[in-house]
């Protein structure tokens, strides 16, 4: 029941959006969790068969990362609407080389209110081999997106929310000591915020230097 829970809850996104943002004209697709390091979703045609038609129709694939599951705001969401365009592009378009994101795509990412960007903030290049993407502000998808009233998936990554938690404590406790630097000498040392430090050589009171 979970796996069915998980996947069931994938198509219900797909199909929202897909009336949401492309009038229901996509193609149902296979949707699937991948990990892979430094790649938030990928689009990937006619990677399917169905073995019981006589024709052995073939369907496209999305493919997510499991670690986006859980990000905040738009999150994967957002990719998977990205990977819904190249799906578009790919049945009613004309995609270019492989892995490169033409004027077209752009065009339509515009269209469904997410703006293609390299860097994915505003000025980034707008076509490219790797793009990234943020909402318009009041674009189609925010407005489908903000209609949902925070629907989002079930279950997420633990490995991922554990890296984070990990990263999250490391910041902090980073944060939580202060640099103070004798300004004779140049000694260093690091302790809590506030506190007072002599420098038994120079005889001088250490500065915090950051």
């Amino acid at each position: 029941m979970i796996t069915k829970t998980q996947y069931e809850t994938f198509d219900s996104f797909f199909n929202y959006y897909n009336e949401k943002l492309f009038d229901g004209a996509l193609n149902d697709c296979m949707i699937i969790v991948s990990q892979k390091k430094g790649i938030a979703g990928h689009f990937k045609a006619q990677a399917w068969k169905n073995k019981k038609t006589k024709n052995e129709q073939t369907v496209h694939e999305i493919s997510l990362n499991p670690d986006l599951l859980d990000t905040t705001e738009t999150g994967w969401q957002q990719t998977l609407v990205h990977e819904m365009a190249h799906l578009w592009q790919r049945d009613f378009g004309k995609p270019s080389r492989k892995g490169y994101h033409n004027a077209q795509w752009a065009l339509k990412m515009e269209e469904i209110g997410l703006m293609p960007s390299s860097t994915g903030k505003p000025g980034g290049k707008k076509t490219g081999q790797k793009m990234a993407d943020y909402p318009i502000p009041d674009g189609p998808f925010m407005k489908a997106f903000n209609d949902l009233k925070g629907k989002n998936i079930t279950y997420v990554s633990r490995a991922f929310i554990e890296s984070v938690n990990i990263k999250t404590k490391i910041k902090t406790a980073s944060r939580s000591k202060t640099q103070y630097t004798c300004p004779e000498c140049g000694l260093n040392v690091w302790g809590k915020p506030e506190i007072r430090i002599m420098c038994l050589e120079c005889h001088k009171k250490l500065e915090q230097t950051n």
